[in-house]
């Protein structure tokens, strides 16, 4: 019977979700459509994992680290339940309102929405603990959370459409029943495979042709 409610509760968090994300008419699809992209660099898209941005760090300094949305929005569901009955229009309205400030670079003034409210004192001990967590948590990623910058500059503010390249590129090439790889031989199997979704793979094969003729008659011709 718990499982079943528990089920249930998910589910309708979920459907939630989607309709004010999923939909053509959603928060982040208006804001995407308003933003006019500037530049392009080297960006780091995850969650809040310490390893993670250490990493980040250590490889690629130079990237715009970038705080998963879609990470936030589950903390920002955490927060409307401790002010509205759970997966509920009115849930979903906070959500969506706070999200659209998120997505103005608001990220201080829904800090202190947060605060304010702790501070009121007139949630139970649960709830005030919900919401402690949850400006805790924007208060360690505020760095990473100019969404309306990002979007701006043509950032990604999800790891959807990394994680889903990977599982492209890679996983389906290298994933298969039975393999194995070492990085001697992997390496040149995910350049030809880049290589071929690219579409530069008669480019590849024109190259190797005049190589090849270069090394053995002098010639390219």
């Amino acid at each position: 019977m718990a499982t079943r409610t528990k089920s249930t509760r998910s589910s309708k968090k979920k459907s939630a979700s989607r309709r004010f994300i999923g939909k053509p008419t959603g928060v982040i699809q208006q804001r995407v459509e308003q933003a006019t992209p500037q530049r392009f660099g080297i960006v780091s898209v995850g969650r809040c994992d310490r390893h993670f941005w250490s990493l980040q760090q250590e490889y690629l300094p130079e990237a715009v680290a970038i705080l998963d949305l879609f990470h936030v929005i589950e903390k920002l569901w955490l927060a409307a339940q401790c002010f509205h009955r759970e997966a509920s229009l009115e849930a979903e309205a906070w959500v969506r309102h706070h999200l659209a400030m998120l997505l103005d670079d608001k990220v201080d003034s829904v800090r202190g929405l947060l605060m304010r409210a702790i501070n009121r004192g007139s949630l139970n001990k649960t709830k005030t603990g919900h919401l402690q967590s949850v400006h805790s948590y924007f208060t360690k990623n505020r760095d990473r959370m100019r969404y309306g910058s990002y979007l701006s500059a043509g950032y990604p503010i999800g790891s959807g459409v990394i994680e889903g390249a990977c599982k492209h590129i890679i996983g389906d090439r290298m994933c298969g029943t039975g393999m194995t790889w070492e990085l001697e031989g992997a390496q040149p199997m995910l350049d030809l495979r880049v290589t071929k979704l690219n579409g530069q793979w008669k480019e590849l094969i024109e190259y190797r042709i005049a190589a090849e003729r270069q090394t053995l008659y002098g010639t390219a011709a």
